[in-house]
């Protein structure tokens, strides 16, 4: 018992060392920037330019300023950190998946001779996704998380249309990362047999997550 109660505890913080060393890795990017005086806005996501395809992966680590670095540094540390905590069989999947395909969705919908950076994007991809997941299986865990973000996050809401944020904001981005993960909400559902009232996990060894994969020790 006592050695299963530490395996659990290592994994728990762990997952919040990730979410942690996500966060810092857009901090050591901005502190980097501002240290030696770098124009890394080229790096954004520019929607249509073949020339700066690269910034569909850069963007999310580059942001506009102090402020916007700290909110998003708050929410994605708190969002990630639920995903791997709950949903650990595949966040790290679901969260590169969002990565990926929420820029790749902005740089087709955005509006060309535009540049976006900063990680909401992926924290849309993961809210949304989060919220949708738990009202999907309806097991209390994840009900209690889509109701924490509903209250913490409802107003997130506003931010993926052009006529409800402030000037400059990308709703673009914020649209791109909901889409993302709306569909990995739903697509997942085959990860889960129906039983009376519930969805219940697969217990696939294949399926194991990566924190029960690679020990802690």
């Amino acid at each position: 018992m006592r050695i299963e109660t530490k395996q659990e505890s290592q994994k728990f913080w762990f997952k919040l060392k990730l979410s942690i060393a996500i966060v810092v890795s857009w901090w050591f990017v901005f502190f980097i920037e501002n240290i030696f005086s770098l124009n890394l806005y080229s790096y954004g996501n520019q929607p249509h330019n073949l020339d700066n395809i690269i910034g569909i992966f850069t963007y999310p680590f580059l942001h506009g300023g102090f402020e916007h670095l700290a909110n998003n540094s708050l929410s994605g540390f708190m969002l990630f950190s639920a995903l791997f905590l709950v949903y650990e069989k595949y966040s790290l999947k679901v969260l590169l998946i969002i990565y990926i395909f929420s820029g790749s969705i902005l740089w087709v919908i955005g509006d060309s001779g535009s540049t976006h950076v900063g990680a909401s994007s992926v924290i849309y991809g993961v809210a949304f996704f989060i919220f949708f997941r738990g009202i999907i299986i309806r097991k209390s865990s994840q009900i209690a998380l889509s109701l924490f973000v509903t209250v913490w996050y409802g107003s997130m809401v506003w931010g993926i249309n052009p006529f409800t944020v402030e000037q400059g904001v990308s709703w673009q981005g914020h649209l791109s990362g909901a889409i993302v993960g709306v569909f990995l909400a739903f697509f997942l559902k085959k990860d889960f047999y129906f039983d009376g009232n519930e969805y219940f996990e697969e217990d696939r060894q294949e399926d194991l997550p990566f924190f029960d994969k690679h020990p802690l020790d």
